[in-house]
């Protein structure tokens, strides 16, 4: 039986909507799992021709490690922005800014 939810969930940077694109009800998933769900994802949106800018997840131990997987680093001394990108594989796609929740996407395209 599932005891948790992974969801993948696009938001608009530029208009106010949400659009959940994929959903698993897992058990448990380490770190490695997660981070390659989350390239998959990343994929398949940037062949939809959507721009993904930044990535959000809860503060879980497990996201934490992922996070450091896909090329963020979180620790306070490490935190430093890094370009999003689901186009280049050689670029992390991600984009942590300077703390939890940093800055929107909205306010980094400014």
């Amino acid at each position: 039986m599932a005891s948790e939810a992974m969801i993948f969930m696009l938001v608009a940077v530029n208009d106010h909507f949400r659009l959940p694109v994929e959903y698993f009800l897992i058990t448990t998933l380490n770190s490695s799992q997660r981070a390659e769900m989350v390239r998959q994802c990343l994929s398949l949106t940037h062949e939809t021709g959507a721009v993904v800018v930044s990535l959000t997840c809860d503060g879980l131990a497990a996201n934490i490690s992922t996070i450091e997987m896909l090329g963020g680093a979180l620790a306070a001394q490490q935190l430093e922005k890094v370009v999003p990108s689901s186009r280049n594989e050689s670029e992390s796609p991600c984009d942590f800014g300077r703390g939890a929740h940093a800055q929107t996407g909205a306010q980094r395209l400014r």
